[in-house]
């Protein structure tokens, strides 16, 4: 990491929880919550007129008038390269899966520990997204429960897979865990050039735009199996 503050912003209707994650932040000294809000409605108003807009939200999921879905939806679309960290008591997959579905870069709970929000906001930093065990699990009890409820959710997408070569099959396995790009490389013995064009090929040959979309598609088609 450099010596780079990273600007936090925080939508919670909760104001003690917010002063109290804002003191484990701020007191870090590698991070700043500049912006904080009641609701999506009030996030984005504050976004629209500020003058320094946050590197990094962390959106409650459960908020009045706007949730969670709702705003990291919008930020996603309107907003491409502001990152969002779902936060939120909810720990059950339906949860999770919107969330990340919606565009979240990370999920995190509210009783995680203090190291775990840090490394999480890091990693979210450096590399754009964060799974975590917890989500990738959460992800498979999902797609698990789709398959019981519609065989059709089933079915695999055999054409796109047999696009990939074999170094791509295993650059997705490694971009489903928790490693960085950098140490991706490292595992796989190639330069961060070369990773960079396993990411830009496999993303083009499965047709999706992110990290979050490729562990969606590999779990739905069974490529990522824990």
């Amino acid at each position: 990491m450099s010596n780079e503050i990273i600007t936090i912003g925080m939508a919670d209707d909760h104001q003690m929880i917010r002063q109290s994650i804002k003191s484990l932040i701020d007191g870090n000294g590698k991070y700043k919550v500049i912006m904080e809000a009641f609701n999506g409605i009030e996030l984005i108003e504050k976004i629209k007129t500020a003058t320094e807009v946050p590197r990094i939200f962390l959106i409650d999921i459960s908020m009045p008038e706007m949730d969670g879905y709702q705003t990291i939806t919008y930020l996603t679309k309107n907003y491409p390269n502001l990152k969002c960290i779902a936060l939120s008591v909810n720990t059950d997959f339906n949860s999770v899966f919107k969330m990340i579905d919606s565009g979240a870069s990370a999920y995190l709970r509210k009783d995680c520990s203090t190291e775990q929000m840090l490394e999480t906001i890091d990693h979210v930093f450096t590399e754009g997204t964060y799974y975590n065990s917890f989500v990738v699990n959460s992800l498979l009890d999902y797609q698990h429960a789709l398959i019981e409820i519609n065989s059709e959710d089933n079915t695999v997408n055999q054409s796109l897979i047999d696009k990939l070569t074999p170094r791509e099959s295993e650059f997705i396995l490694l971009a489903c865990s928790e490693l960085t790009y950098k140490a991706i490389g490292g595992k796989m013995g190639v330069s961060a050039r070369t990773v960079d064009s396993f990411r830009e090929a496999v993303f083009s040959k499965l047709n999706i735009k992110s990290r979050t979309g490729l562990l969606l598609f590999a779990i739905r088609n069974k490529i990522y199996i824990p």
